[in-house]
């Protein structure tokens, strides 16, 4: 599953790339002649390539998926096996609430960047090179537009992960934060409200989620301008 997700995400980019080739065709030849046979003729194969992208996108997709869970479910199962022999004085260093977040979301985003590599970054690339070598066999002077363009978008995404990079170890941290704070006051419920420490309790819990809140707000923020400026260009 690992190998057909990138083959038929490269299927789908290759018959999206097609398509265009084909409206020329149909524009420029068969409607300016009034061929209607050919007219048909283009519009059939348009649409085999339409419905041979549609299985390419749907079955990657399927694959993507299967081969994301199954990998985090391995993962999750070895980890787990890992902390279970881990010694007390190492266990009680990491912290029980540190531990829960490299079982539980740290696995899951390996298990997103996983399926994110075998599609979304299978699909970048496909369409980066096949619509380069497509560009230009239109007319070369395309070249020059690619030869301006590339440069300045690598330029914006090297910047863009100088400003992002950092808050992901900070996310790291503050995670568990949040979950040893969690694992505390759920662990010690009773002495919580035998010596009323509620209030300071909520504010502590308050201020440590709020903080990991604002940075993934960072995030998101730097990640919504990228898209829209790459596109502009």
């Amino acid at each position: 599953s690992a190998l057909l997700a990138p083959m038929l995400m490269f299927l789908e980019v290759y018959m999206d790339m097609l398509l265009p080739k084909q409206m020329t065709q149909m524009v420029d030849v068969a409607i300016l002649s009034g061929n209607i046979e050919m007219i048909v003729k283009v519009g059939l194969m348009m649409l085999l390539f339409a419905f041979l992208g549609l299985v390419g996108g749907v079955l990657s997709g399927v694959f993507t998926n299967y081969t994301g869970y199954k990998f985090a479910n391995d993962l999750r199962k070895d980890l787990f096996k890992k902390i279970m022999n881990l010694s007390v004085i190492d266990a009680a260093e990491l912290e029980t609430g540190s531990l829960i977040t490299r079982v539980t979301n740290d696995i899951t985003q390996i298990q997103h960047f996983v399926s994110m590599a075998l599609r979304m970054f299978i699909r970048a690339l496909s369409l980066f090179v096949l619509g380069i070598i497509f560009t230009i066999n239109i007319n070369s002077i395309f070249a020059i537009v690619i030869a301006v363009a590339l440069p300045i978008e690598i330029l914006i995404m090297i910047l863009f992960m100088k400003k992002v990079f950092p808050h992901f170890g900070k996310i790291q941290k503050q995670l568990d934060d949040v979950n040893i704070i969690v694992h505390e006051n759920v662990g010690g419920v009773r002495v919580v409200k035998a010596f009323s420490r509620e209030e300071y309790e909520e504010a502590r819990f308050t201020s440590a989620n709020e903080t990991y809140a604002n940075t993934l707000l960072t995030i998101n923020k730097y990640s919504a301008i990228l898209m829209p400026v790459l596109t502009l260009i």
